[in-house]
């Protein structure tokens, strides 16, 4: 009996959640079997119907489905653009729903935030905040109080809230194992607002954000615009005492701000990937080139625990301020290689001979 539960479990596991959604009502043995799997996530859109439905889930949902539940996700479904129907009442709803998480899902380790990928806050707007903004930072609050090990937030907005320097936001990542943050900026980023102030405090919220996340393994940061001499993210000079895997998207390496921060986890960061993150230089100096930043990252006193690299050639770029446009990357193709008095080659080198020594060191582990 025992072998034939087992088998049962391993086939109910292939199946899709509407599959199972269907199954688990067949009687008592499947449903018990599939209600776990089926209803380990579940979620709630950014309609007034959405969120009052799953108010009702939360008052009134079964143990088993109660027990079942591991990830919560919100998922906006607007465009961006256009005019949202019903906006104060899906200003009240939807945080409601996503509040007090953690009394009715006992089980609950994963929060998931997709904020609208159309949509760019106007930092220059005199009037309110948009609607997208304020139910952002209304869902934000809303879980703030939550307790968790994985939190992602896709697509946050740019704009500064004092949530993010507030004790009640530390204490929520504190206990994160993931993080995973995706950031959306105006699209004028690099076409020279650099007086931008909401965009520089927000920024600068973010590296006491990181800070604050002391039990992560794993993080992931993703900029959509390439930060570097301005807006700045500050990364923490303390080091994560746990962290195995670092993804770091659009943040120009500056002032050896990533190679420091890399240092600072040589002996936990086992996995690494660096994509769009070019080395900054003012007036296109660059003292160390990428070639002098591997042979460090690849030393004896590097990182000697790294078994995973994903950093590609069009990472190892350069980028520096040209005043009339913002952040310029550079085309190494170009007469702009003599310009930088940067050898390529050298580069090319260093990280080949850093992808086979992370190759072999893997292999000895395996």
């Amino acid at each position: 009996m025992q072998l034939a539960l087992e088998l049962l479990q391993t086939i109910l596991s292939l199946l899709e959640r509407p599959e199972l959604l269907v199954v688990r009502m067949a009687n008592q043995t499947l449903r018990t079997l599939a209600t776990p799997l089926a209803l380990q996530e579940v979620g709630v859109r950014d309609t007034v119907a959405s969120a009052e439905r799953f108010i009702a889930l939360k008052e009134s949902a079964s143990q088993d489905i109660i027990q079942s539940v591991r990830n919560v996700v919100f998922r906006d479904s607007t465009d961006g653009w256009t005019d949202v129907p019903d906006e104060e009442s899906r200003l009240v709803q939807v945080p409601r729903a996503m509040s007090d998480l953690n009394s009715v899902f006992p089980q609950l380790t994963a929060l998931r935030l997709e904020f609208t990928e159309f949509f760019y806050e106007d930092v220059f707007s005199d009037t309110e905040s948009t609607y997208w903004l304020k139910l952002q930072h209304a869902i934000l609050e809303a879980v703030t109080s939550t307790r968790l090990k994985s939190l992602t937030l896709y697509n946050l907005i740019t704009m500064p809230s004092p949530l993010f320097a507030s004790d009640a936001f530390a204490a929520f990542l504190s206990p994160l194992e993931t993080l995973d943050i995706e950031t959306l900026g105006p699209d004028t980023l690099t076409e020279g607002v650099f007086s931008a102030e909401p965009l520089d405090e927000f920024w600068a919220q973010m590296g006491g954000v990181l800070s604050a996340a002391q039990s992560v393994s794993s993080l992931r940061l993703h900029s959509h615009e390439l930060l570097g001499a301005f807006p700045t993210l500050t990364l923490p000079i303390k080091p994560f005492p746990n962290l195995t895997s670092l993804h770091l998207t659009g943040l120009c390496a500056q002032n050896e701000g990533i190679e420091s921060f890399l240092l600072l986890h040589a002996s936990t960061l086992q996995c690494l990937t660096l994509n769009k993150c070019p080395l900054y230089g003012d007036e296109r100096e660059y003292a160390r080139p990428w070639a002098a930043v591997i042979h460090t990252l690849d030393s004896d006193a590097g990182l000697t625990e790294l078994v995973e690299l994903n950093v590609d050639e069009e990472t190892m770029g350069y980028c520096y301020i040209d005043p009339g446009w913002g952040i310029m990357t550079t085309d190494m193709e170009d007469e702009a290689e003599e310009a930088l008095r940067v050898d390529r080659e050298d580069d090319l080198r260093a990280l080949e001979a850093w992808r086979e020594a992370v190759e072999r060191r893997r292999m000895t582990r395996d």
